[in-house]
This record gives C-alpha cells, sequence and structure tokens, in this order.
C-alpha cells in the first residue's frame, strides 16, 4: 500500500518526525536561546517519536488501498495535528502571532 506514493513506514516516521519537531520548536517560541537545554529537546524528541509512532501506524496500516489521494493527504494532516496536538498548536500560534 502507498499513502502519497509513500510506504507507510516512510510516512509514519515523516509524520511522527513533523509533528514532534514542531511540538519542540512551538515549546521554545518566546524564549531565550540561554534556556535551550539540548540533552532535555533530545530526550523530548525520542520520546515523543516513540510514543507517536504507535499513535500514528495502525492509523496509517487501516487506509484503505482504493482511498482517494486528498483524502490520503487528509488523513496524514489529521495525524501530523494530532502528534503535534491541535491546542496546542493553536494557542502557540496565537500567541507567537
Amino acid at each position: 500500500m502507498q499513502v502519497l506514493g509513500l510506504d507507510p513506514v516512510t510516512i509514519t516516521i515523516a509524520i511522527c518526525v513533523i509533528g514532534v519537531g514542531y511540538r519542540i520548536l512551538t515549546g521554545m517560541a518566546g524564549k531565550s536561546w540561554r534556556e535551550f537545554n539540548p540533552t532535555l529537546a533530545m530526550t523530548t524528541f525520542m520520546l515523543g517519536i516513540i510514543t507517536s509512532i504507535g499513535l500514528v501506524a495502525p492509523v496509517i496500516d487501516a487506509l484503505p488501498e482504493d482511498m482517494d489521494t486528498v483524502l490520503q493527504l487528509a488523513a496524514v494532516v489529521g495525524q501530523i495535528g494530532l502528534v503535534m496536538g491541535i491546542d496546542s498548536a493553536v494557542r502557540k500560534g496565537q500567541k507567537t502571532a
């Protein structure tokens, strides 16, 4: 099965990296670089990836073979939103803007 032309493992990892990466970046929004702790960021990133793969992989695997590309895109974007936390993204986005 292909999702947006990629195999399910690749798209699952991409969703998780984008979602967790966005969550970490928005967590740093408005803070000085002196407060940045690379060890904590990497630990958070790794735990986030491991946890989110367990959430995303079953959903990607359950997508039907004959699903339209636009619906595949909607599913992928929805999963990215799930990983990054829609509520957190909206609040951070408003605060940043």
